[in-house]
């Protein structure tokens, strides 16, 4: 019983580190690019994951087996490499609030994948939630023109990765209970995508504060997001995670009130599509 609660704990601080960290890289634009949040986050994940996994395995004796390094490189491409950096393109032309919803529906996307692949059956809790997310989602993409939607797009393929490597993440912790090897081997993955914004990075990694702020902030968040999977159901993990709406408005509103978009449309396609995802896992 412990360990479930510590592990909703664990869950609920990723959700929050995860929060912190797309307002700050949303704050670090005003002097930074996109390109440079990324190059930086990654940078600092294996700087501080993988010193934590070579520490919890030495002590632990939890070494990871080869089929468990595999499952964790793959969740770190799907989701630390690809759905990370189509958050932080979102963020070019989106607040972090306006961006929120679209990068936090992942258990909408594995709510589909059981139905459409696991012969789940579509309850009409799950067709309510559906309704209420997609409405959501239309009433925050009514706020701009076309290119503000093809920024929607950005986020929802960022979250279908995020998905894809939450399951891959779930099913490595089965195989190998060893949450910083999974966070750093994750880590690991994303390096190969920093060739592609070389010519963007900042040659010294404190040189925008937020963006280093925000890769300690991600490099804690990954590093609770596999302690949570380790210690309780994919199923409850997942949707607590994805509470970083609330997290997101609640935070914009003590450091970013500034630079934030606090419509009423705003707050009310994210609690919608909240809503939405706790009457499809619940």
């Amino acid at each position: 019983m412990i360990e479930h609660y510590l592990g909703i704990s664990a869950a609920l601080g990723a959700a929050l580190f995860f929060s912190l960290s797309r307002i700050l890289v949303r704050l670090g634009l005003r002097e930074g690019y996109v390109n440079q949040a990324h190059y930086t986050s990654v940078l600092l994940n294996n700087i501080f994951l993988w010193p934590a996994a070579a520490i919890y395995t030495y002590m632990c004796g939890q070494t990871p087996s080869v089929m468990s390094l595999a499952v964790f490189l793959a969740a770190g491409i799907f989701a630390t490499g690809l759905g990370r950096l189509l958050t932080f393109t979102t963020l070019r032309t989106m607040t972090a609030t306006e961006s929120t919803p679209f990068v936090s529906v992942s258990p909408l996307f594995a709510s589909i994948i059981a139905v459409a692949l696991l012969g789940e059956t579509a309850t009409p809790r799950i067709i309510v939630g559906t309704v209420l997310v997609v409405g959501g989602l239309l009433g925050v993409s009514n706020l701009k023109e076309h290119v503000f939607r093809l920024s929607i797009l950005t986020g929802l393929m960022a979250s279908f990765f995020y998905s894809l490597g939450e399951a891959l993440r779930k099913y490595g912790t089965t195989l190998t209970p060893n949450p910083p090897a999974g966070a750093a081997l994750g880590a690991l993955a994303a390096l190969a995508f920093l060739p592609f914004y070389r010519s963007n990075a900042s040659n010294h990694i404190t040189r925008n504060k937020f963006f280093f702020m925000s890769g300690i902030s991600t490099s804690a968040a990954l590093l609770l997001v596999f302690v949570a999977y380790a210690l309780t159901p994919l199923v409850i993990a997942v949707p607590l995670i994805n509470t970083s709406p609330l997290f997101t408005i609640v935070l914009s509103l003590l450091i970013a009130r500034k630079t934030e978009n606090f419509k009423l449309q705003v707050i009310a396609g994210c609690l919608t599509v909240m809503l939405g995802i706790l009457l499809i896992v619940m």
